[in-house]
């Protein structure tokens, strides 16, 4: 137990609660001249030691953590010294620690984060150094008569400092943290492209997995999101598509999501209401193929207002409705344009044909779903074949007839924006 402030040594837990006020009133106005007094002369005791003590403190940081050892003791030494000159400085006047005082160390944590040093320990390092200040101050108070208030105003202004340096330490670690993860996402993204692109190297492609974290032997199933589904799948794909052993690996670009999954992803019913596009499995040689079939997925449910996952196999024939677009505009401006040149009359045929196809041919659902008679169903279906000349009774022009109408559908929906990885 430390002796009471009688004796010169730090006070004790009675005298802490005593002087509490007094400690409040230290921190919050400027010091007394006799507690400046006090404070200089310490420092001024312990300014000569300054190049002891940083050695002293070196010595310490690398005996308590074998990281310490692996860096050079002159760059420790340097960095813990000049620390100790801002302190000193700042006890010198009484004052509390300020901006300035906060850029000054700010600067130096920066150049110890090049030493490789992991923060936290640098944090820690700050730590020790403060509970050593305090312990040299108290083996100096009887020779400098400091009294308990003045010793408990030292320690406040000690941890003050120490509070200083642990809170640089962590703005520092966050801002790095969020440069790496821009890093990151921007070199993913770079990445993603190259694998999207298809014209790597192998050497090249064995650099990209390497850096993605990919296994080479592994297949993987491209995924590409609209923009409103970004946010809210990124996290689900994460967990689905990844294995026990293997992650996804993702870049978010301009809203959309594409992504390489080892696993299977999969998402719950009503997750998004946009479409995500699935590729099939295949090595990363072949990725870019992967993606072509994922985009061109999610490119058809988009047109066609389909949300979740979607792969090709799951949306044909649709798929072919969106893969022949200079064969399908040049026949449906052929055939459409008198149909067109109707307007109203027009559109109310074309949406007849399109609600026979999607209920088999039936005339008779046809008409429930329309709200119109039978006969106005045959009617409609006459004026379709007299004005594009397709005669849906034939098999052949049928299936030309269906490929055109869902193409013009198609047409009129809004295309995924984002312009890629």
């Amino acid at each position: 137990m430390p002796m009471s402030a009688t004796g010169g040594q730090f006070p004790d837990e009675r005298e802490l609660g005593e002087l509490a006020l007094m400690r409040s009133t230290a921190e919050e106005e400027e010091p007394s001249t006799e507690l400046r007094d006090a404070l200089v002369a310490l420092v001024a005791l312990l300014e000569p030691q300054l190049d002891e003590l940083a050695g002293e403190l070196t010595d310490l940081y690398r005996e308590v953590s074998p990281r310490y050892a692996e860096v050079p003791a002159d760059g420790i030494f340097a960095g813990t010294k000049a620390v100790l000159r801002v302190w000193a400085d700042g006890v010198k006047s009484g004052r509390l620690p300020t901006s300035a005082d906060r850029a000054a160390i700010e600067r130096y944590v920066e150049r110890w984060t090049a030493t490789l040093l992991p923060l936290e320990l640098i944090a820690r390092s700050f730590q020790i150094g403060a509970r050593r200040v305090v312990a040299l101050a108290q083996n100096v108070a009887d020779d400098l008569r400091l009294g308990a208030p003045t010793l408990l105003a030292l320690q406040d202004r000690a941890w003050q400092w120490a509070t200083l340096n642990m809170a640089v330490v962590g703005d520092v670690q966050r801002t790095q943290q969020v440069a790496a993860a821009r890093r990151d996402g921007a070199l993913r993204a770079a990445l993603i492209a190259q694998l999207r692109g298809g014209r790597s190297t192998p050497e090249e492609l064995a650099d990209v997995a390497a850096l993605l974290g990919l296994d080479p032997e592994h297949g993987y199933v491209a995924v590409v999101g609209t923009p409103d589904t970004a946010g809210l799948a990124e996290a689900g794909l994460r967990r689905s598509g990844a294995t026990t052993a293997l992650r996804v690996v993702h870049a978010v670009v301009d809203g959309r999501l594409f992504a390489l999954a080892p696993g299977e992803p999969r998402l719950g019913p009503g997750v998004v209401e946009s479409p995500i596009g699935v590729g099939r499995r295949r090595a990363i040689a072949e990725a870019h193929l992967s993606f072509a079939e994922a985009e061109h997925a999610e490119r058809t449910a988009a047109a066609f207002g389909i949300a979740g996952l979607v792969d090709l196999e799951m949306l044909a024939p649709l798929p072919m409705v969106t893969s022949t677009e200079r064969l399908a505009e040049y026949a449906a401006t052929r055939r459409f344009a008198p149909l067109d040149a109707l307007g109203r009359p027009g559109i109310d045929v074309e949406r007849t044909v399109l609600a026979f196809f999607e209920h088999d041919q039936s005339i008779d659902a046809t008409a429930r779903v329309l709200h119109v008679h039978r006969n106005t169903v045959r009617h409609r279906l006459g004026r379709f074949r007299d004005l594009t000349g397709l005669d849906i009774a034939h098999t052949d022009e049928l299936v030309t007839a269906w490929w055109l109408l869902r193409h013009r559908e198609a047409q009129r929906a809004p295309a995924p924006t984002g312009d890629g990885a």
